[in-house]
């Protein structure tokens, strides 16, 4: 097996500064939240091994996201990430409707 690829955090972070930075240049400053409710499945069971069972889906909530990650405090680091996630994957669904290609 050969060893996993590795994510350098600083470079993951400059680039999804440009992404983000994408919208703004483009007069974007806020995204509508067209849709709510998203498929996710449980934490730990979104990545899969070739004979594993399809795991039970779960009804996630944009809107309850973002409310999490603006209201965060002391919450791991890592659960903020998977909040952040769904945002993301929204924002990056919807780029071409504001112009960000």
């Amino acid at each position: 097996m050969t060893s996993p690829v590795q994510v350098d955090i600083a470079s993951l972070r400059v680039q999804l500064n440009q992404l983000l930075n994408l919208f703004e240049e483009q007069g974007v400053r806020t995204v509508a939240l067209d849709a709510d409710f998203y498929w996710s499945v449980p934490l730990g069971s979104e990545y899969i091994a070739k004979d594993a069972d399809a795991p039970e889906l779960h009804v996630g909530s944009l809107v309850d996201d973002l409310e999490f990650l603006i209201g965060m405090g002391e919450e791991p680091v890592a659960l903020m990430l998977c909040y952040a996630a769904p945002l993301l994957h929204y924002l990056g669904q919807r780029a071409s409707n504001y112009g960000v290609f």
